[in-house]
């Protein structure tokens, strides 16, 4: 199968974009008996692939719901603190108990919403798990080390985006709801930089595991794997497919002023699932984002504060290499895609 072929028709995508399964009807003959062999296949409507879709959120939204409910119910017996005071808006993370007791919370929530939402709609549809998943098709290790360099050299530029949408203003008559929207903005942001504080090894460590893999692997099953191939079923399009997950990529970190730099890596992300037919790919990409920061953090120290994004020097400039850079690479991948393909 040729990358030029991509987008043509359903049959010729890569395996993250087939069909999860198939609808067979029995076209019942009066005169004998059939085989379930016999029965005929019949391509399937698109509002079936829309309810999919729609299953698959209400699957987040219970999954996420269920988990958090575990979640601050058992707060007391690991933390000993209670969970809601641990969600409580204004929380003193200064207490470490709480601070990890909100972080469980959080990633119970977030396993719930994503992971299990992700099992649970391949179950439903009676796709097997491991191949529903992807978890068995494994990465080129030369498109793993471009993406990993991918990631640094967009540093920059998301940076640079950050920054610019950080600065945007209202208009007059929506300062109340700019004012909402900045102090949500800054207690997401402060909540996260609270677990950088004070890091020990062990604390870097377990902050490496919730805040980078697991939310790396859950996202990328959710995002880029099984919600984008029920979008490619819906759309008939890997890019507008790829593009609508990365939109809700980016919506649900629920930081409008991050909004643009969320998406543009969300983007990025999908193009990572399309071009190496794998999951792990988009997840050692995500994995390797979220431990940079974490990282950069840890050797820092109280250099870095909550309220700037890292200073990569002239931003004009470092925005306009990082761009080339980066676009560069993004070739380089999608070259070794069409080898990949034609091989």
């Amino acid at each position: 199968m040729g990358a030029n072929n991509i987008g043509n028709s359903p049959n010729s995508m890569s395996p993250i974009f087939t069909n999860f399964a198939s609808i067979r009807v029995q076209t019942y003959n009066m005169t004998e008996n059939q085989e379930p062999q016999a029965f005929e296949e019949i391509e399937k409507p698109r509002i079936w692939y829309v309810l999919q879709f729609i299953s698959l959120i209400l699957m987040a939204l219970i999954g996420g719901a269920l988990f958090a409910a575990l979640a601050i119910r058992t707060c007391s017996l690991f933390f000993g603190v209670d969970g809601m005071e641990a969600l409580t808006v204004g929380t003193d993370f200064s207490n470490r108990s709480i601070l990890y007791a909100h972080r469980y919370i959080q990633v119970l929530s977030s396993i719930g919403t994503f992971a299990f939402a992700s099992v649970a709609q391949l179950a439903f549809m009676r796709v097997h798990i491991l191949s529903g998943t992807g978890v068995r098709i494994k990465i080129n290790p030369i498109m793993a080390g471009l993406s990993i360099l991918l990631v640094f050299t967009l540093q920059p530029a998301i940076s640079f985006i950050a920054n610019w949408c950080l600065g945007w203003t209202f208009p007059p008559e929506m300062a109340e709801i700019e004012t909402q929207l900045r102090q949500l903005h800054e207690t997401a942001v402060n909540t996260q930089f609270a677990f950088l504080k004070d890091q020990g090894p062990l604390d870097l460590a377990f902050n490496l595991f919730m805040m980078a893999a697991l939310p790396a692997f859950c996202e990328e099953l959710f995002f880029r794997r099984v919600g984008l191939r029920i979008l490619y079923d819906i759309t008939g399009n890997p890019h507008v497919s790829i593009a609508i997950s990365a939109l809700l990529f980016a919506m649900v970190h629920g930081q409008f002023f991050y909004l643009i730099p969320l998406f543009i890596f969300g983007m990025v992300l999908g193009y990572l699932a399309l071009w190496s037919r794998s999951l792990w790919l988009p997840v050692l990409a995500h994995f390797t984002n979220n431990a940079f920061a974490l990282i950069a953090t840890y050797f820092a120290g109280d250099e870095v504060t909550s309220s700037t994004e890292p200073d990569f020097g002239q931003p004009v400039i470092s925005f306009v290499v990082s761009i080339l850079l980066s676009a560069a690479i993004l070739l380089l991948l999608k070259r070794r895609e069409a080898n990949t393909d034609g091989g």
